[in-house]
């Protein structure tokens, strides 16, 4: 009998070593699409954490963050994509025994679908092209609006030195002056100034028949026969008539000018009025076409939010636990951010383990304290202080799983799962005068103590066993911190 349980204590133990020698990374995953985390830190290895977002939104996926709070202590790392995104990866901190992650947040930032960036961009180049030509009219009016002000000082110029070089009332002065003296010349002749008018020889020659008829009709009045008294009539006729039409012409064609000029000046002014009112009905149509515009672009905006939202919050879609206020959109609607929080209180049960409780569903417990019955000794304690010291170990053989399979499940305080059975060996366990070679049926308090019970096979006849268990490295801090209190 003795043999056939150092055989199962060596089948017992093979896992045991394997464990020593597994230095693998330990992965949790934490899946989107449930909310959940899978698997838990170890000390004395490399932890990451993989997050799975969801496979819809896969491809859309551009940045991963995780933040850990664990401790009093928070840490943050961005996320590196692997396997095109089918999972993105970050590496944990280092984690104590005993230690639990309080919550984790992932901020997830993606790319929204070109539609809705297309929405907005119709509605921008639709009033753009509005805005423009309303800007390109205004800039046109205010351009020849700035030119007005030097067009009419030219014409001002122009008109004073029209002026200058043909003043109508110098003109008109030596008319008058002119006219007075051929009306003196007249009356020497007696001839009034009236009748001196009537003689003027009109402008076509075809009526000139009429001038010689007035002065045929003047003569015969006047009595006026000499030859040469007719021909200084004649004469003063054609000085008077030159006089008159040279008069004309210079007073009439500055009188013109000056009102051409006057009535472009005029025409100036109502153009600039124009313009200005142009420019101002210009300035209100844009200031009315940007607040339409921006009415409208609000309102497809809040559209475009809402149909987001609703895809976006859809537990269905994204998992169960984002909310409103977890979801960030971009003004332009480019990107879009989704905070995934996990804060379940089951999440700070699943404490940092001991690589050596993974080996399998087996684990080591180190006996501090065993009460153990063996030849001609009643059930007496034992342990590494006890007069005989003994340093005795449990493999065993659990029924339940030490690492918790996600964060749904956590093994209560009291449960079968905690049940287990272990082989409980000491460094005497290859020799025959050894003390304990038992085999107790246990039970896990938690991933460090635990208690056992069972029979114990060392020196013939069965004898009782009963122990209490806790983790090694556990022993090993208690132990040191209880040597503190003696320095």
């Amino acid at each position: 009998m003795k043999n056939v349980i150092i055989l199962a204590a060596l089948i017992l133990l093979l896992p045991v070593v394997s464990v020593g020698e597994n230095n693998d990374v330990n992965v949790l995953n934490y899946y989107a699409v449930t909310n959940s985390i899978d698997g838990q830190p170890l000390i004395n290895r490399i932890n990451v954490m993989r997050f799975l977002p969801v496979f819809a939104m896969r491809d859309y996926v551009d940045s991963v963050h995780v933040t850990i709070f664990f401790g009093s202590k928070i840490y943050s790392r961005s996320a590196v994509s692997v396997e095109g995104g089918r999972y993105w990866e970050v590496m944990l901190p280092q984690f104590r025994l005993g230690e639990a992650i309080q919550r984790i947040e992932v901020e997830v930032q993606f790319g929204l679908p070109m539609s809705y960036q297309n929405k907005i961009d119709l509605v921008k180049r639709k009033y753009d092209h509005a805005l423009d030509k309303l800007r390109k009219d205004r800039e046109s009016a205010e351009a020849i609006k700035k030119q007005l002000p030097v067009l009419e000082q030219s014409i001002k110029s122009l008109s004073d030195s029209l002026l200058r070089t043909g003043d109508k009332d110098t003109a008109k002065a030596r008319y008058a002056t002119q006219m007075k003296e051929s009306n003196n010349a007249f009356e020497n002749l007696g001839i009034t100034s009236n009748e001196a008018d009537g003689l003027r020889i009109p402008f076509a020659e075809s009526d000139s028949a009429d001038y010689f008829q007035k002065r045929a009709n003047l003569l015969e009045r006047k009595n006026i026969l000499s030859p040469d008294t007719i021909h200084a009539i004649h004469l003063l006729v054609e000085s008077r008539t030159k006089l008159v039409q040279e008069y004309q012409k210079t007073y009439i064609e500055l009188a013109t000018e000056e009102q051409r000029l006057k009535k472009t000046l005029r025409h100036n002014r109502s153009l600039s009025d124009s313009l200005a009112r142009t420019v101002l009905q210009s300035e209100e149509s844009i200031t009315s076409l940007q607040s339409r515009y921006l009415l409208e672009r609000e309102m497809l905006t809040s559209e475009i939010e809402k149909e987001i939202e609703v895809g976006l919050t859809d537990t269905m879609y994204v998992g169960p636990a984002v909310k409103k206020s977890d979801l960030i959109i971009d003004a332009d609607f480019k990107k879009a951010r989704i905070l995934y929080r996990n804060y379940k209180t089951v999440l700070r049960k699943m404490l940092a383990l001991d690589p050596a409780e993974r080996v399998g569903i087996f684990r080591i417990r180190y006996i501090p304290f065993a009460i153990v019955g063996i030849e001609n000794s009643p059930m007496s304690l034992r342990g590494q202080f006890s007069k005989t010291p003994t340093t005795t170990f449990e493999v065993g053989l659990s029924f339940g799983d030490a690492i918790t399979p996600g964060d749904e499940f956590v093994p209560t305080e009291f449960s079968l799962r905690r049940l287990g059975v272990a082989f409980a060996v000491t460094q005497k366990l290859f020799t025959d005068d050894a003390d304990i070679i038992a085999i107790a049926v246990t039970y896990d308090f938690n991933s460090y103590a635990s208690i056992g019970y069972g029979a114990n096979f060392a020196h013939g006849p069965v004898r009782g066993y009963a122990s209490l268990g806790i983790n090694k490295k556990v022993f090993e801090q208690v132990v040191a911190a209880l040597g503190k209190l003696f320095e």
